[in-house]
């Protein structure tokens, strides 16, 4: 399954220190253009994570305005979860914490 949230923070920095005080793990600074720029991630054997900005560094015709996620522009900072299984603890994590987190879509594997 895939996750995305939508994260509650005035910066990338910020969105990071909430993300891992709710996971209690400590995300990787990466950097591509794929993922906006500068973006954290956390692989582990159960999940893979991505924060990175709503951007699409790629979109120089501005198709979809820039972002990366176009239906989602009121959310600056975007949380990815893949490979995560609908019942993991995560999930329930990040639900308590609605005023930071909010989910935006959820995709089953096929």
């Amino acid at each position: 399954m895939e996750l995305l949230f939508g994260v509650r923070a005035a910066s990338l920095d910020d969105a990071r220190i909430l993300v891992e005080a709710a996971l209690g793990a400590r995300l990787q600074a990466r950097e591509g253009l794929h993922n906006g720029g500068d973006y954290y991630a956390l692989r582990r054997p159960d999940y893979m994570l991505k924060l990175r900005e709503n951007i699409d560094l790629d979109d120089t015709e501005r198709e979809f305005d820039g972002l990366s996620e176009p239906d989602f522009p009121e959310f600056t900072w975007l949380l990815y979860l893949e490979e995560i299984d609908a019942s993991h603890e995560i999930i329930g994590l990040l639900k308590g914490r609605a005023t930071t987190f909010t989910r935006l879509r959820q995709r089953q594997d096929n």
